[in-house]
């Protein structure tokens, strides 16, 4: 074998180990990320707003993972919809400044 192959197969493992990964990430780790940022920033609630729109996104979440989208691909994915639909609740004001 060639030191090319060598390093081929290595990355093909890393990159098989980082897709299992991140099949263990699920909603309760959304769950937790989202109290432990509402803590840090005394929020008036860690409650969820939307808790079907949080299924929907580890449905998709899932599906990218299971297809072997590009991991960054998946990260802006959850990213972008989580701050985009922002499935939390937050602080009334807040909501009223924006309009």
């Amino acid at each position: 074998m060639s030191k090319l192959t060598d390093i081929s197969d290595r990355n093909r493992r890393i990159r098989d180990r980082s897709y299992d990964r991140l099949g263990e990430f699920g909603k309760e780790e959304i769950l937790r990320i989202h109290r432990k940022c509402s803590k840090a920033g005394r929020t008036w609630t860690d409650k969820i707003r939307d808790e079907g729109f949080i299924d929907f996104l580890m449905y998709e979440f899932e599906r990218r993972v299971e297809r072997r989208d590009d991991v960054f691909s998946i990260a802006a994915f959850v990213m972008h919809y989580v701050i985009d639909k922002h499935p939390f609740w937050r602080k009334p004001q807040i909501c009223f400044r924006a309009l």
